[in-house]
């Protein structure tokens, strides 16, 4: 919320929270390490790790869960605004399994064949009635303090 709500101010509008972004749902996972996901549950752990397209942690979502609950944002994001851009924030789980979903990729794959970045812009794009990946994991507007370029 805060990055949307910092982009927000930088472009003069007020970010619109919808729940279908949120996270994968971790289940009792959230409030564990990884080391002790791998003791408590290793069973699951290893299924996940192979497999998080349809495994899911006791008690979160499956990453084809996650596709089915932001689908329906998407079909509705396209028609609200049909000649402008639109800045979505949401995790990255949430980008990377969108990215293999839209590329036709397992999404068991989604860790091992796409990298995103904290604060990586991703551009996906409509067109003719289906989502392209344009752009996954532009950081370059990180180092633009580094060329000199100053801050708005």
């Amino acid at each position: 919320m805060e990055t949307a709500r910092l982009i927000g101010e930088s472009i003069g509008r007020e970010p619109v929270v919808d729940e279908r972004l949120a996270e994968l749902n971790y289940g009792t996972w959230e409030a564990l390490t990884l080391d002790e996901i791998k003791r408590v549950t290793p069973a699951i752990y290893r299924a996940w790790e192979q497999d998080p397209g349809s495994v899911a942690p006791p008690g979160g979502e499956t990453g084809a869960q996650l596709i089915e609950r932001i689908t329906p944002f998407l079909a509705d994001l396209a028609p609200r605004h049909p000649t402008g851009n639109v800045a979505v924030v949401c995790h990255k789980t949430v980008c990377r399994l969108l990215a293999c979903h839209i590329m036709g990729l397992p999404l068991s794959e989604y860790r091992r064949r796409i990298i995103v970045d904290n604060v990586a812009l991703n551009t996906f794009e409509l067109r003719d009635g289906v989502w392209h990946v344009v752009a996954l994991n532009d950081t370059s507007h990180l180092n633009m303090r580094a060329v000199g370029v100053p801050p708005k």
